[in-house]
């Protein structure tokens, strides 16, 4: 465990002092302009009661949904242009040596990437759009009144308010989808009918992060973004701003490159990279569960193989540097 946790620091200070301040400049930028921008907007959408049963109070809950969707729909188009563009000074920050499925030399990888993109699109519309009346429903039927109330509330976090819920959000998101995303690998009849159709992309580009099964998508993905703001009965921004962050957090680790600036990785012990993604893909599952820490896939030893490709890797790389300075 301390090796791993030891060489995920290791990995995370490699990015260099440059990248690891950009990341953090534009995270700050990102959660300060967000926390800005609520304080202005929601005065002008808040319901005009504290009913939470309001028509407007409804409608906002529903549109929770729109914090996935929205973000969705934008990033997958700028990964598109950047799959199209090709642009070198992008290109070197692919992960993978191999050809993208779709410039591969082999007739068989491209025929099957494009029979499966018309599916992909139809699971991503269809798994978003039915997000909105499973929201509604858990809205209206399962949560207590008092509940509803609060989430509703007019009283607007501050941003240190702000942060600690966001913070206490991503420990509890990643134990839950830690633990959905391990078990539906460790149960052959879950991983045949559920969890398989998301393993379909072996490369995954950013529309893969929500290429799945519709169980899997309402249970192992929304469920663990939306637990930690439920349970601390946070006001309804505080979940908007948490479900856009795992949705750029998602769609860049599947997207393919690893930006050593990514404001999505600000912390060090973070397992679930786009390089550690993408080991997962491409190895059938055998390493990496976790949606964003190390502590769990170390502590269970679920990191194991990852480790060893990345140690491996990187005395490969050193072997290189040695034969041309020679």
């Amino acid at each position: 465990m301390l090796f791993s946790m030891s060489s995920s620091f290791s990995s995370y200070l490699s990015r260099g002092l440059p990248s690891l301040l950009l990341a953090w400049t534009l995270a700050g930028f990102f959660l300060i302009g967000s926390h800005r921008l609520i304080q202005h907007v929601w005065p002008l959408i808040a319901p005009p009661t504290s009913n939470s049963d309001d028509p407007v109070a409804t409608r906002l809950m529903v549109s929770s949904a729109l914090a996935n969707t929205i973000p969705t729909i934008l990033l997958n188009v700028f990964y598109l242009l950047l799959y199209v563009g090709q642009f070198p000074v992008v290109e070197k920050l692919k992960i993978g040596k191999a050809a993208w499925p779709w410039r591969s030399p082999y007739e068989e990888i491209r025929s099957r990437f494009w029979a499966l993109i018309p599916s992909s699109l139809l699971r991503v519309i269809t798994n978003n759009l039915i997000s909105f009346p499973i929201v509604w429903l858990m809205w209206r039927y399962l949560f207590p009144a008092s509940m509803r109330a609060n989430i509703m509330s007019q009283e607007l976090p501050s941003f240190l308010k702000l942060m600690l819920q966001l913070a206490f959000c991503t420990v509890i998101e990643d134990i839950l989808f830690y633990s959905n995303h391990r078990f539906l690998h460790s149960v052959p009849f879950l991983y045949k009918n559920i969890h398989s159709i998301h393993h379909e992309y072996h490369v995954p580009i950013s529309l893969a992060a929500e290429h799945a099964h519709v169980l899997e998508f309402l249970i192992g993905n929304l469920a663990p973004a939306t637990a930690g703001a439920f349970i601390l009965q946070s006001h309804i921004t505080t979940l908007w701003l948490f479900i856009v962050i795992r949705v750029f957090v998602s769609v860049e680790e599947h997207g393919g490159y690893d930006f050593p600036w990514s404001p999505c990785r600000l912390l060090p012990f973070g397992s679930a990279t786009a390089a550690g993604h993408d080991f997962h893909h491409s190895n059938d599952g055998r390493s990496i569960f976790a949606s964003q820490f190390h502590w769990l896939d170390s502590y269970f030893k679920t990191d194991a193989e990852f480790e060893s490709f990345v140690a491996t890797r990187g005395k490969s790389r050193k072997d290189e540097e040695t034969k041309k300075k020679g």
